[in-house]
């Protein structure tokens, strides 16, 4: 103890070391509740508020991506269906365009036809007429080529 005593003496303290000690201890105490736990409040919360919002903005981009996804396949979905629709309506509207062509190919076809073996009637009833008359118009000939009235 002498020892320590030497050497508290050549560092200049003597016996008001110990209010010395206790007057920093007290701030010490003081400091802690006062600064130490505000600043150390502070540093938590603010920590808290960024770099724990950085794994919450994360998890919001992710669940966004997600979404994003989820989305674009919902929307191709419906594309596909809108493609298959239309080609549906399409082939239906160009199957009952095609039946309508051809009903009116076949009237057309039919008119045609008809119109055909009217003529061929008429032209074989006027051809009748003129072999009828032919013996007729060659006796006439024949008079006016002879000279007989």
């Amino acid at each position: 103890m002498e020892t320590i005593q030497a050497i508290f003496s050549q560092l200049g303290a003597n016996g008001s070391i110990v209010n010395q000690i206790v007057i920093v201890f007290v701030f010490y105490f003081l400091a802690k509740y006062v600064f130490f736990n505000k600043l150390q409040f502070v540093i938590e919360n603010r920590e808290e508020k960024t770099t724990k919002l950085e794994n919450h903005a994360d998890e919001m981009f992710e669940q966004a991506n997600k979404l994003g996804e989820k989305y674009k396949a919902k929307i191709e979905t419906a594309h596909a269906k809108a493609q298959s629709f239309l080609s549906d309506k399409k082939s239906q509207a160009k199957s009952e365009m095609n039946a309508k062509l051809k009903n009116s190919e076949d009237e057309v076809n039919a008119y045609v036809e008809s119109s055909k073996q009217k003529i061929k009637e008429d032209i074989q009833n006027k051809r009748n007429e003129v072999m009828s008359e032919s013996n007729q118009l060659a006796n006439l000939l024949i008079n006016k080529l002879t000279g007989k009235h």
